[in-house]
C-alpha cells in the first residue's frame, strides 16, 4: 500500500451550541474542516485555518497547555513538537505551552506525583495533554488530587494511554513465558518476538525498574480499582474532563510499519483477541468507568507523538494539536451572530469518519 489509510472517528457526545450553555467539545464541522484541510489540501504545508472570525481569540488567556510524555521520552526530541508548534500558530503564547517528560526511573504513582507537585506551582488554569505512561500518570493525578483537577484543570485529553498496563511489560517481568501461546506465527515472527522480549528484559527493565514495573497489568489494574473506590465521589466531574484517544493500525496497514511493530502487533492479537496500536491492545487503552472516547484513530503507537518514528505527516499531529485546541474553547465568541461552532441538525451519535490516502 502506497499510502497510510488513516480513519478518525469523532464520536460526538456532546454538543456545542451558540449562545447557550457551553460544555467543552469540539465542533464537528470545524474539526472536520481542519483535518480535511491538513490532511489532504495542504499535501505536506501546514496553513494557518482561516476558519475562525478575525476577531475571535481562540484561547482562554489563562490557560496553560501541558503536554505530558510516555516511557522513554527521554530518547525522543521531537515529542509533542508538530502539536505544540500548531498551537503557537494559532496564537497561544510559547509561554502557555509546557512539556513535561516524567522520568522514566519512577512508578506511575511517583510521575504522578511529580507532575502535580510541578503544576500546583504554576498560575492559571490547565489543559492536559498525555501519551502512554504519561496519560497513565495524568489518570493517577486526577483520581489522586480530584479537588486540584475540580479547580485548576479544564480538560485531560489521554492518548494512547498505558492506563491498564502493558502486555510486553508483564510478559519480560515473568520469569518464564510460555511460548507455546504463539503457535501459529511464522518462525520470523517468534524470533523477533524473542529478540523483543530479550532487549525489554536486559535494558529498560534493568534501567529503570520501578518505571517498567508499575507499566505490568497486574500492577496497573491494582493501582486503578484502589483509586476508584477511594476517589468514588469525584468520578462524576472528573469523567466530565476526561477524553480518551484511543488507536490501532489496521491490518493491512502493518506494511508501513518497522519488521517490530508489526511482529508485536501480531503477538498482541495472539494473545490479546484485540488490534493494537504495535505497543498498547486499542482495549487497554481507556478504562470505561471515567470519560469517554472521544477520537479513535488507526495509527501506530508513536505516530501522534514522534516524528522521528511517524509514518504520518506532521500535519496529522498538527491537526491534531488544533482539534485539541478547539476542544478547550470557552463562551468567548459563543454569542456572535456568525458563530462558527453552530452546527444546527447534526445527529450528535454519528461518528465523522475522515479517510486520509
Amino acid at each position: 500500500m502506497k499510502y497510510l489509510r488513516s480513519q478518525i472517528y469523532f464520536i460526538l457526545f456532546f454538543g456545542v451550541f451558540c449562545g447557550g450553555d457551553l460544555l467543552r467539545a469540539a465542533d464537528p464541522q470545524l474539526l472536520r474542516a481542519l483535518f480535511e484541510r491538513d490532511f489532504r489540501a495542504n499535501q505536506g504545508r501546514f496553513v494557518p485555518h482561516r476558519s475562525l472570525p478575525n476577531n475571535s481569540r481562540i484561547y482562554d488567556e489563562n490557560i496553560h497547555f501541558v503536554f505530558i510524555t510516555g516511557f522513554l521520552s527521554i530518547l525522543e526530541t521531537s515529542y509533542f513538537q508538530d502539536q505544540m508548534d500548531a498551537i503557537e500558530r494559532m496564537g497561544v503564547p510559547s509561554g502557555r505551552l509546557h512539556l513535561i517528560k516524567p522520568s522514566s526511573s519512577n512508578a506511575i504513582d511517583q510521575g504522578a506525583k511529580a507532575i502535580f507537585e510541578r503544576l500546583r506551582k504554576m498560575d492559571g488554569k490547565f489543559v492536559l495533554i498525555a501519551h502512554s505512561k504519561g496519560s497513565a500518570e495524568v489518570l493517577e493525578l486526577a483520581l489522586s488530587h480530584p479537588d486540584f483537577i475540580e479547580e485548576k484543570v479544564d480538560d485531560m485529553f489521554l492518548l494512547q494511554s498505558a492506563v491498564k498496563g502493558s502486555k510486553l511489560a508483564t510478559v519480560a517481568e515473568a520469569k518464564n513465558f510460555d511460548w507455546t501461546l504463539l503457535k501459529g506465527l511464522s518462525d520470523a515472527d517468534v524470533a523477533m518476538a524473542k529478540r523483543i522480549l530479550f532487549v525489554a528484559r536486559n535494558a529498560p527493565k534493568r534501567l529503570f525498574p520501578k518505571g517498567f514495573h508499575s507499566l505490568s497489568e497486574d500492577e496497573r489494574n491494582k493501582s486503578i480499582d484502589e483509586l476508584l473506590v477511594e476517589s468514588q465521589k469525584a468520578i462524576p466531574f472528573i469523567t466530565d474532563k476526561t477524553h480518551w484517544m484511543v488507536s490501532s493500525i489496521e491490518e493491512q496497514d502493518l506494511m508501513l510499519y518497522p519488521q517490530k511493530d508489526q511482529t508485536l502487533w501480531r503477538v498482541l492479537k495472539r494473545l490479546t483477541g484485540h488490534d493494537s496500536d504495535g505497543m498498547l491492545p486499542v482495549a487497554d487503552q481507556k478504562i470505561d468507568e471515567v470519560g469517554a472516547v472521544i477520537l479513535t484513530t488507526s495509527a501506530g503507537h508513536s505516530d501522534f507523538t514522534n516524528s522521528s518514528r511517524s509514518v504520518l505527516s506532521a500535519d496529522a499531529r498538527r491537526a491534531l494539536g488544533i482539534s485539541i485546541l478547539t476542544a478547550t474553547e470557552t463562551k468567548r465568541n459563543l454569542g456572535h451572530p456568525q458563530c462558527p461552532w453552530a452546527f444546527g441538525n447534526l445527529n450528535r451519535g454519528a461518528p465523522l469518519i475522515i479517510e486520509t490516502k
